[in-house]
């Protein structure tokens, strides 16, 4: 058996062997032998960048070669590119690589820095060394104007709109054609008519000569203007 990416120090194997009954061998032990293999910290990430999205930001990074023994990536982020103010985001098993920060209001910056911890538990270098990757939610409101334009005109709130928006046309459509009380001539019910710079609605039919604001015959309705 071959063991790859091991750290240099001294090691020791051990083996037995198991019958096809589970019955086990007594132990044989190998000598105490001084290995070569890594020294010192594991590498840093080979590369962090960020995407923008939608109350959102993406991070994703880079294994360097000869990070096989990665345990986890350790990912930071703060408010400033300072790395002193930065806290935790998430611990990511390796082989990840990739990592979403999700419900955010549009147009939030932050600044993220990762680094590498392998199996033995030793924590390599920060990536980047000084001034943090900036990332961005997106204050971009295209793709959720596209995605409300799908769905309103599905739910009951288009019903209801279109319902006021057909009674308002209405209504204007009424005051075409909008004119001057006339004392010989007769009104029927919803009429309007001007009198005194105000509009006047008939609520019943109206007789001759009688003029707004009779409240019996008529309801002020606005000014004219």
């Amino acid at each position: 058996m071959d063991i790859t990416g091991i750290y240099a120090g001294a090691y020791l194997a051990r083996v037995r062997a198991v019958s096809a009954y589970d019955v086990s061998s007594i132990w044989r032990t190998s000598d105490l032998t001084q290995l070569n293999g890594k020294e010192g910290e594991p590498p840093a990430v080979a590369s962090l960048t960020t995407t923008s999205l939608v109350f959102g930001i993406r991070t994703a990074w880079a294994f360097p070669a000869g990070a096989e023994d990665t345990q986890r990536t350790e990912l930071w982020y703060g408010t400033t590119n300072s790395l002193d103010d930065a806290t935790k985001l998430s611990d990511l098993a390796y082989p990840q690589a990739e990592y979403t920060l999700q419900g955010l209001a549009a147009g939030v910056t932050f600044f993220f820095w990762a680094r590498l911890v392998d199996r033995t538990g030793n924590v390599g270098p920060w990536y980047p060394a000084g001034t943090g990757v900036m990332g961005q939610s997106s204050s971009d409101a295209s793709p959720i104007l596209d995605y409300l334009a799908g769905q309103i005109s599905e739910t009951e709130l288009s019903q209801e709109l279109n319902e006021k928006i057909t009674d308002l046309a209405d209504q204007v459509a009424a005051l075409d054609g909008l004119s001057a009380y006339k004392e010989d001539q007769t009104y029927t019910t919803g009429d309007m008519v001007v009198a005194g710079n105000r509009i006047y609605q008939a609520t019943q039919d109206v007789p001759e000569e009688t003029p707004p604001p009779n409240a019996d015959y008529w309801l002020d309705v606005g000014q004219s203007i």
